[in-house]
C-alpha cells in the first residue's frame, strides 16, 4: 500500500511529462508538414521552366497540354464523323444503284437496322431489372 502511494505521483508525473512531449512534438511536427507540402506543391506546379522567363509554370504548361489535348480530340472525332459520312453516302449510292430509290433491298437493310437496335435497348432494359441471361 505505501509503494503504491509513494510510486503512483511518481509514475503519474512520468506519463503525464512523456505524454506532454509527445502532444508538443506532433505540434511542432504540423508546421513543419505544412510548410514541406507548400514546398513541394510549389516546387511540382510553380516551378518555372527557364529562369529567363518565370510565367512558364508547371501549370501553364498542363493547362497548355490539355487544351492541346481537347483540340485534338475535336479535330479526331469531326475526321471519324467525316469518314462516316462518306462511307454512308457511298453505301446509299451503292444501294439506289442496285435497288433504285424505292426499292426493297432498302427496306431491308433499313428494318434490320431497326431491329439490331430495338434488341440491344430491350437488352439493356433486362439487365437493368436485373436479367443474366445471354
Amino acid at each position: 500500500m505505501t509503494a503504491l502511494e509513494t510510486l503512483q505521483p511518481t509514475i503519474h508525473n512520468t506519463r503525464k511529462a512523456s505524454h506532454e512531449l509527445v502532444a508538443a512534438t506532433i505540434e511542432t511536427s504540423l508546421p513543419k508538414l505544412s510548410l514541406l507540402h507548400a514546398r513541394a506543391r510549389q516546387t511540382l506546379y510553380g516551378h518555372s521552366t527557364t529562369p529567363s522567363n518565370p510565367k512558364l509554370t508547371m501549370s501553364r504548361a498542363l493547362a497548355s497540354a490539355h487544351e492541346k489535348l481537347v483540340r485534338d480530340e475535336r479535330r479526331l472525332v469531326e475526321e471519324e464523323e467525316a469518314a462516316l459520312d462518306r462511307q454512308l453516302d457511298e453505301y446509299e449510292r451503292a444501294v439506289r444503284m442496285v435497288d433504285g430509290p424505292v426499292g426493297g433491298f432498302v427496306q431491308v437493310v433499313d428494318d434490320w437496322t431497326n431491329v439490331q437496335k430495338e434488341t440491344e435497348e430491350c437488352r439493356k432494359d433486362l439487365r437493368r431489372l436485373g436479367w443474366t441471361g445471354h
